[in-house]
């Protein structure tokens, strides 16, 4: 074998060498990069989850119960009011009949002192955008599924209220591209439950 001929084969391993050696690269650092990605999005979308939730608990107090329906929730914080009370804890004394003397009782006195724009009272901004509790961030245009319902324990009424946001969502964008296939299709960002009366993420 000439000399050309060696120095033509060294370039052509070389060539397939780089070509290896970025494969591999880019098989460590997909992953990589993608958890860099999810975990920014997450936040965002953990972020709205949470003003969903500051809303719904909102509703709650003005109506006794969580909101089923997203565009309903959405509308509340555009143009709703909540009542402002305030609650006093005060000392009640009273006369006991049966030990015959005067006792105190633990009370809680509750005043309404007025109303406030939901957008105000709540998000602490008049011109809260209320639009954007409707939809899934990155999503196109995908409102979040949310629902709730009234639990009984042990003679209690528990209002409760789901809402969640699938990664097909989080991630509608990248279904098509490399980092498909480290997207979990089975997941869900979650807040709140249907079943037990609890208002945190499942994060």
């Amino acid at each position: 074998m000439n000399s050309k001929s060696i120095i033509a084969v060294r370039v052509v391993l070389a060539i397939v060498a780089v070509f290896f050696g970025y494969k591999i690269f880019q098989l460590i650092n997909e992953p990589v990069e993608f958890d860099k990605l999810k975990e920014k999005r997450y936040d965002v979308v953990k972020n709205r989850l949470v003003q969903i939730r500051e809303a719904q608990t909102a509703y709650k107090d003005e109506f006794g119960k969580y909101c089923a329906d997203i565009h309903e929730l959405v509308a509340f914080v555009d143009t709703g009011v909540v009542t402002i009370l305030e609650r006093k804890d005060t000392i009640i004394r009273y006369y006991d009949k049966v030990y015959q003397t005067e006792m105190d009782k633990d009370s809680v006195i509750i005043r309404e002192i007025g109303q406030s724009s939901v957008k105000e009272f709540v998000f602490k901004d008049p011109n809260f955008d209320a639009e954007r509790l409707r939809n899934i961030p990155f999503s196109k245009g995908r409102p979040f599924k949310m629902d709730a319902a009234v639990l009984e324990r042990r003679g209690t009424r528990l209002p409760v209220f789901e809402v969640s946001a699938h990664n097909e969502a989080i991630f509608e964008d990248l279904m098509t591209s490399k980092y498909r296939e480290y997207i979990d299709m089975e997941y869900s960002l979650v807040l709140g439950s249907l079943t037990e009366p609890k208002i945190s993420g499942n994060w």
